[in-house]
């Protein structure tokens, strides 16, 4: 885990989650998932750490009062505004 998680410091662009299921009557852990937002390329569904470069980039490559606009701004805004129509954000 450390390999994977350790270098995640700090404000990410992708959003995660983790989800549990809970018996109803026990409360007994049934299971977990994680949900991360990426970036869905044609039918590719890129790494987060692909998507996140991506979108900086494309973020980067604007002038300055434009990045403004985006800072602190959600992967799926990036997306819809500033990246191809065929690429998009999903969880």
């Amino acid at each position: 885990l450390q390999d994977k998680f350790g270098e995640t410091m700090g404000l990410r662009l992708c959003e995660g989650c983790v989800i549990g299921a809970l018996d109803e009557e026990t409360k007994e852990l049934l299971g977990v998932a994680t949900l991360k937002v990426s970036l869905l390329k044609n039918t590719e569904i890129l790494e987060s750490e692909k998507s996140e470069a991506i979108a900086k980039n494309a973020v980067a490559s604007l002038g300055p009062k434009q990045r403004r606009l985006y800072k602190g701004a959600s992967i799926s805004t990036i997306a819809t505004e500033l990246l191809p129509a065929d690429t998009s954000a999903v969880c």
